[in-house]
């Protein structure tokens, strides 16, 4: 049976109600304060919830987790996956310091664990996120959405220079990465899922990015071979990467690649 699912922060809004009005009552979540609700907030222009946090409680602990987890319940929406990590730009880019930010995503998944929320969906999209040209195009019944049009990131500001980056170091990243965490995973009965570069380029402002095509995901999962280590299968992206999307679902169902979200 299908669930339907929405992406959602653990801070109360009307969207909330809209959503269970839709027969939504699950979320694969962002987490308040963590480091893709942060950039969230910040790519639509809202200073005030991109302003990290300030409570004390750190969003990938286990009291942080717990806490988002009791706000969705009290509202009737039930956490099925976290869409959410530390931030990490210093393990994606292979920097000093990403012992420590590995350090935090471990302790994120072992906390999932003990709260039996089984999936977490992360990206290799360093120092910037899902890409947007507009964030104000009127769509259906007046909605605003988003959009991305490749002419229009010419006048954009770089993140990173020419040649500073390459494609090699991050899947050189990648793999130290995959190797200190999905051994954590297994243990935890966590499964992650990379979700791909959104949309699927070769680099975006001067940063290079990797999980833009089919290959690449095999070679993603050729890494470090593991039930835990899976991909999110964002049909939006993947779409972009191939003319048979059908036959790429089939492929990978047929690996185990693709978790499965549950609900209680």
């Amino acid at each position: 049976m299908i669930h339907l699912s929405e992406q959602l922060s653990a801070r109360p809004s009307a969207l909330w109600e809209l959503v269970k009005q839709c027969g939504v009552a699950n979320t694969v979540s962002l987490l308040q304060g963590a480091e893709q609700e942060q950039r969230m907030f910040a790519s639509v222009g809202d200073g005030k919830l991109a302003a990290g946090y300030s409570d004390g409680i750190v969003p990938w602990s286990l009291e942080g987790i717990k806490r988002d987890k009791e706000i969705f319940a009290a509202h009737g929406i039930q956490m099925i996956g976290i869409e959410d990590t530390a931030p990490m730009d210093l393990v994606r880019l292979g920097l000093p310091g990403r012992d420590e930010q590995i350090a935090h995503i471990i302790e994120q998944i072992e906390a999932m664990g003990e709260l039996g929320i089984t999936t977490l969906c992360y990206n290799w999209m360093a120092v910037s996120s899902w890409a947007r040209t507009r964030t104000d195009i009127v769509s259906r019944g007046g909605a605003l959405v988003t959009g991305f049009k490749l002419s229009d990131t010419e006048g954009m500001s770089r993140i990173a220079e020419p040649g500073q980056y390459t494609a090699d170091q991050l899947w050189d990243a990648l793999k130290y990465f995959l190797d200190a965490v999905i051994p954590v995973a297994e243990k935890a009965n966590v499964r992650l899922g990379m979700h791909p570069d959104d949309p699927p380029l070769q680099e975006m402002r001067g940063m290079p990015r990797i999980m833009n095509s089919i290959e690449n995901y095999r070679r993603l999962l050729d890494l470090h071979p593991s039930r835990s280590n899976g991909i999110t299968l964002c049909q939006g992206n993947f779409a972009l990467m191939t003319d048979d999307l059908p036959s790429v679902i089939r492929e990978f169902g047929a690996r185990g690649a693709i978790p499965t979200l549950t609900t209680e």
